[in-house]
Order: C-alpha cells, then structure tokens, then sequence
C-alpha cells in the first residue's frame, strides 16, 4: 500500500500555500457550469453551450489535478476523484479526436446523456454531476443498458 500523504513530498509550506491561492484565483475566475434541467435544454444545446461544456469538464481535471498537489491521496476519495475527472476528458475529447472534431455537438449531448458510451465516475469529480440535475443525472443513469 502506498504511503498516503498529505501533500506532494517536494512541496514546502509556501509551495503549498501557492498552489491553494491559485486554485481559489482559478476558482473566482471560471464561471460555475449552467446546469441542465431537462432533456429539452440537451436536445437544443448551441454550439457554444456544447464548447463551456468541454470547458467545463477539461476545468475539472484541471481543479483535480492542483487538488492532488495538496490533498494527495491516491486510495480514498481524492484519488476517486481524479479518476473520475480523468476519466470524462479521456473519454469525450478521446471521442472527438477520433472523429477530428467533425461531430462535436452529437458527442457533447451523447456525453452527457449516454451512461453506456461515456459510465459515470461516481465521484465528486464527475463532471455531470455539475452539469445536470439531479433528476437528470438519476434518469441517464436509470437508462443504461449495462445495470
């Protein structure tokens, strides 16, 4: 079992502390993700909708990673939730560069909507879990095929 720390060893207190202030900075200076409702907002989702939310889930393996440079624990839930982050930027920009691009509003709903193609983290870096409520979350995930 790998020793859990607190912090990345080659980190000094100031180091630290710089880290945190840039993520609070990162934090103050994104905007927070508009949330789906309805499976009708997904359906009529603009292009520009469908960039913030490969903005979005890109910001969150960001925040994940920065998170880890003091909170570094790779067996409990902060490991969970770098998965989970990792995850979802693997598997949506995986799946445009696949198709270059060509399609990138059909594979930025189907991300958010298909449980199957792109499974949920089930973290809190889970990006979804930001981007639809609730109720929406809980219906995709009740549609999967393979539960």
């Amino acid at each position: 079992m790998p020793n859990a720390r607190w912090a990345a060893p080659d980190l000094n207190e100031a180091g630290i502390s710089r880290i945190q202030e840039i993520v609070s900075e990162l934090d103050g200076l994104w905007s927070t993700p508009t949330q789906f409702t309805t499976r009708d907002e997904i359906d009529s989702m603009t292009p520009e909708q469908a960039e913030m939310v490969r903005i979005h889930t890109r910001r969150m393996l960001v925040m994940q990673l920065l998170y880890q440079e003091f909170h570094q624990h790779e067996l409990d839930d902060c490991g969970d939730y770098l998965t989970a982050a990792t995850d979802n930027w693997a598997a949506l920009f995986g799946t445009l560069w696949s198709d270059d691009f060509q399609d990138e509003l059909p594979i930025t709903k189907e991300f958010l909507t298909n449980f199957d193609r792109f499974p949920e983290g089930g973290s809190d870096g889970e990006i979804r879990y930001s981007l639809l409520s609730d109720e929406l979350f809980d219906q995709f995930r009740d549609e999967r095929t393979d539960s």
